[in-house]
């Protein structure tokens, strides 16, 4: 490295390089407006690949609708055939499942040693809805939830929510592996396979998130890694061993209300397609097809916004295997995209929006 000489003065004492001044605090302004441009890139590259995805998902619906409209025999729901107490009733479902993923998150974080309170925690999970709605692989929903805590909390926020996904994955690959397998004789040769390919690709997912949530995992990693990972990113690493720390109990409580909220995700389609003016003949039968169906969107990669088109072509082809028509199939799924995605969405803008309105993280 060169040596950079002092520059002295008439008096003899050392001039101040332009290294040694002080950063003025226009240097700071200054650095902020270079980095603008990037940032305003940034933002509209994001906002570019959402409307993509977005537009995406409104193509497959419409290739959807445009296909089942040019059947001859085709019937569509209409207002008369509305059953309104089954659309009542699968309206209500909704906070429950907005109850159950605020309960779930909320007793994880108590056993990684922070607490919040219920109705601190309500308007963060909104706020997650809202953020994750429009973002890549619904990553704001962690955004939106952990950017809400004091930057000390907001590791093992994030990973107490992480655990919550991991609990979310067991039931929905349990239960939608067994429906699958219990469809798989009804369904075509086309059907076949790709129900297949879902079956064998679901169970390493369920096993591995079962093995990671159960704590099985723990004590696997090499000390010497343990070690270099804490001395690097020590606050992640605190917060990772306050997750694995969280006692086996809570543990299952926290599984049991996943699944809990999994069989209500699943009686919401099953009361839309009812509520639609389809006539299963088969209730049970109706309740298996909507695992499937769950499992389906669950193992699709996020191509469209919040798997709008995913959903609704796994609807149709899975649907059709106990009975239900392509016609209803469509609709009763985007209503229960519009009760479970849209309608939390907007309703926690204003939580995302508003500074004063955010809620805290209060430690055990």
């Amino acid at each position: 490295m060169s040596h950079v000489p002092k520059i002295r003065s008439a008096s003899g004492k050392s001039a101040a390089t332009p290294h040694d001044r002080p950063t003025a605090p226009g240097d700071a302004v200054a650095s902020s407006v270079d980095d603008a441009p990037e940032r305003v890139t940034d933002r509209m590259r994001s906002t570019v690949w959402t409307t993509l995805k977005l537009c995406l998902g409104l193509a497959i619906v419409l290739a959807i609708y445009r296909r089942l409209a040019l059947d001859p025999g085709s019937e569509w729901p209409g207002w008369g055939q509305v059953r309104w107490s089954a659309l009542v009733l699968c309206a209500v479902l909704m906070p429950v499942n907005l109850l159950l993923e605020t309960q779930v998150w909320r007793l994880l974080l108590a056993g990684a040693g922070a607490s919040i309170s219920f109705g601190r925690a309500i308007p963060a999970v909104l706020a997650g809805f809202s953020s994750g709605a429009v973002s890549p692989g619904g990553v704001g929903d962690f955004v939106g939830r952990v950017v809400r805590v004091p930057s000390g909390k907001r590791w093992v926020t994030g990973f107490a929510m992480l655990l919550s996904r991991l609990g979310d994955v067991i039931p929905l690959t349990f239960f939608g592996v067994i429906a699958t397998l219990w469809l798989l004789p009804r369904s075509i040769d086309a059907t076949q396979a790709w129900m297949t390919a879902v079956v064998f690709t679901s169970v390493p997912i369920g096993l591995a998130a079962a093995a990671i949530y159960s704590g099985s995992t723990r004590g696997r990693v090499p000390a010497r890694l343990t070690r270099r990972l804490e001395s690097r990113w020590p606050n992640p690493a605190r917060a990772i061993t306050m997750t694995t720390s969280i006692a086996g109990p809570v543990r299952r409580r926290a599984l049991a209300l996943a699944t809990a909220r999994y069989a209500t995700f699943v009686a919401q389609l099953v009361l839309a397609v009812i509520a639609v003016g389809a006539t299963p003949s088969n209730i049970p039968e109706l309740f298996g097809a909507a695992s499937a169906v769950f499992l389906l969107r669950g193992v699709a990669p996020p191509v469209t916004l919040m798997g709008l088109g995913i959903r609704e072509a796994a609807a149709v082809a899975v649907l059709a295997l106990v009975g239900i028509s392509g016609q209803f199939a469509l609709v009763a799924s985007l209503v229960v995209f519009a009760l479970n995605i849209v309608l939390p969405a907007i309703v926690g803008i204003p939580f995302l929006l508003f500074p004063r309105w955010r809620p805290g993280l209060v430690q055990s």
